[in-house]
């Protein structure tokens, strides 16, 4: 885990928007989507913005996101624009605020494009989610329930962007394939699946099966390794 500190020197945090502007700037480029993306001084406003509010709102001591995967979350959440972001395994919401900005940056209504909708199995923290969200967002631009991600897929109808952060008691990360074989019938064209945690060792062997699965090109049109940290991040491209 890693501690949530405000007190980062101004040529850390140059470095870190520009390291990780690259990264999406990138994958941006892969997928097609390089028009949409933010220059430089851009992201690096308002991530600023956005970075304070939401650690103002979820005030949690630590965290498995470091401050360069808050940034790609987050830029690439505007780079791909998801009408419907899904994370699974939400805990108590700070990753999915990044995550899930698209949405949570609309002012919400009628006219609102875009939702961010939370799972996880603890009701105590999907009401802190609930709660921070509430400070920072819309109430229309996200949903936060307690419930089995396997249920909570099934409740959804399409899915433009899914993140995988679930930690299960019994199957650790391994419940990582199965997830993404449940959400798989329900994502849409070119949609990108984001998998938390990749390079942690303890989890290498449970997460087999999913790296095999996002590297098969009949249902992928391409996988790539995010490894500006010790989780890492893979970012996967639906057909």
């Amino acid at each position: 885990m890693i501690a949530v500190s405000t007190q980062v020197p101004h040529e850390r945090r140059i470095l870190n928007d520009a390291i990780a502007w690259k990264v999406v700037r990138d994958l941006a480029k892969e997928a097609g989507r390089a028009h949409t993306l933010m220059s430089l001084p851009t992201f690096s406003k308002r991530f600023a913005i956005w970075q304070e509010r939401v650690r103002s709102a979820l005030n949690v001591p630590e965290t498995s996101f470091s401050p360069r995967m808050e940034r790609v979350l987050y830029g690439l959440a505007h780079a791909f624009e998801p009408k419907t972001t899904v994370f699974l395994g939400s805990y108590r919401g700070y990753g999915a605020a990044f995550a899930g900005a698209h949405a949570l940056e609309c002012s919400g209504g009628p006219e609102s494009r875009a939702r961010l909708w939370c799972c996880d199995v603890s009701a105590e923290d999907s009401a802190f989610c609930r709660n921070g969200f509430g400070l920072i967002a819309h109430s229309d631009t996200y949903v936060v329930e307690t419930l089995d991600a396997f249920d909570f897929i099934e409740r959804l109808e399409r899915i433009d962007c899914l993140v995988l952060d679930v930690d299960c008691p019994m199957r650790g990360k391994a419940i990582y394939a199965p997830l993404l074989e449940a959400a798989l019938r329900k994502m849409n064209s070119h949609g990108i699946v984001l998998a938390h945690d990749v390079l942690v060792p303890r989890f290498s062997e449970d997460l087999m099966p999913y790296l095999k699965s996002v590297a098969d090109p009949a249902r992928f049109l391409w996988t790539r390794r995010v490894s500006l940290d010790d989780a890492g991040l893979e970012v996967s491209c639906v057909y």
